[in-house]
């Protein structure tokens, strides 16, 4: 009984998430130029046990800086580590707390050319400033009239800085709802000057359902590029709300039989009972085609096409799978497969960063060489 209610229940998603894409999307990407990646890692950085300067937990972001340094936000140690070219350390910063220069919960990290490196606490809504050397410049503490700022966006040319967090009163529930995320920009003080944009986020059932799109953002000079996922469809917003252009990219279309196959691949016996307990509420058919956005160079993005094993809500891992390389006008330049095991962080000229994770469950720092056709 339970096996057959899942299938119809994943019969159901799947095949309503396919009538609502155009027919024949997925078809362009294939014929694009295709972008390798070597499948060895020209550095890799993490350990087991030993040295603690190469252990990590929970990394939160990856940064190859233009001299070659190579910057990791470690979310479990509360800091911001850095490493020659060739791996080794060299010097860290930042510490669990709430006081100057420490995290509750490291979200984020930057370069600030020419040096100064941006890290952004999620936990209290700060951003906090560093030298090159590991020197605290300044922090920042964000407030929102009708939220916490949890994602930090980037700088503007002005200084004003943007950010984005979940804009939303009382929920039922009882009832799929959709997170309503705002973009704002704050002065140097933290406060806020005014809205940029509103998209939705995670669609909930108290927890996110496991097909759930999810708002991804980031920052090309003054313009910000964001998306739910849904639909391919991607907006850019100028600093002050100004509407600059829409896209849509085609994603992969997945036959039922083979989405229900790949899905499988990835779930074990509590997960597959998730998906029983949610059979028949109305509301699972918004399957995402963009699963994540990345900067890439010479103001290109790099989109990630949804997964139905990596980049569904019950065990999301958001590693691997195809990435599509498009013009800020939405014009596709090339796809690139990413290796199955590696959360793509970074694109910076010929490289590109991400982390892997081995079968210890211990997260390595891995650098690759990326080779544009």
């Amino acid at each position: 009984m339970v096996q057959t209610s899942r299938w119809v229940l994943l019969a159901l998603i799947l095949t309503l998430g396919a009538c609502n894409r155009a027919p024949g999307a997925g078809g362009g990407a294939s014929s694009l130029p295709e972008w390798k990646i070597d499948a060895t890692p020209v550095v890799s950085i993490g350990e087991v046990t030993g040295d603690s300067s190469y252990i990590f937990a929970d990394i939160a972001a990856v940064r190859l800086l233009p001299d070659g340094q190579i910057l990791v936000a470690d979310r479990s140690s509360g800091t911001l580590r850095l490493y020659d070219g060739a791996g080794h350390f060299e010097h860290e910063m930042g510490r669990p707390g709430k006081g100057p220069g420490e995290f509750v919960y490291l979200g984020n990290a930057f370069l600030a050319p020419p040096d100064t490196i941006l890290a952004y606490d999620a936990g209290s809504y700060r951003l906090t400033k560093f030298l090159m050397d590991g020197g605290l410049a300044n922090t920042v503490t964000f407030h929102a009239p009708d939220g916490m700022p949890e994602i930090y966006l980037g700088t503007f040319g002005d200084g004003l800085y943007a950010l984005a967090w979940i804009s939303q009163g009382p929920r039922d529930w009882s009832r799929i709802s959709a997170d309503v995320m705002r973009v704002g920009r704050f002065r140097a003080d933290g406060t806020m000057v005014g809205a940029v944009a509103t998209d939705l986020g995670m669609r909930r059932l108290r927890s996110p359902l496991p097909f759930s799109p999810s708002f991804s953002a980031v920052m090309l000079g003054d313009t910000i590029f964001h998306t739910d996922g849904l639909a391919g469809r991607v907006d850019a917003t100028g600093e002050t709300g100004d509407s600059i252009r829409t896209f849509h990219v085609t994603g992969k279309v997945w036959t039922l039989q083979a989405a229900i196959r790949r899905l499988e691949t990835a779930l074990d016996s509590a997960h597959l009972k998730r998906l029983d307990q949610l059979e028949g509420t109305a509301g699972l058919d918004t399957i995402p085609t963009i699963s994540d956005v990345l900067p890439g160079e010479g103001d290109r993005l790099w989109l990630k096409t949804y997964d139905a094993a990596t980049d569904n809500f019950l065990v999301r891992m958001r590693t691997g799978g195809e990435w599509l390389v498009v013009e800020t006008s939405g014009t596709p330049v090339a796809r690139v497969a990413v290796p199955a095991d590696v959360r793509l962080m970074e694109i910076r000229g010929s490289r590109v960063a991400g982390v892997a994770t081995d079968t210890l469950g211990v997260e390595h720092v891995q650098v690759f060489a990326l080779h544009r056709g």
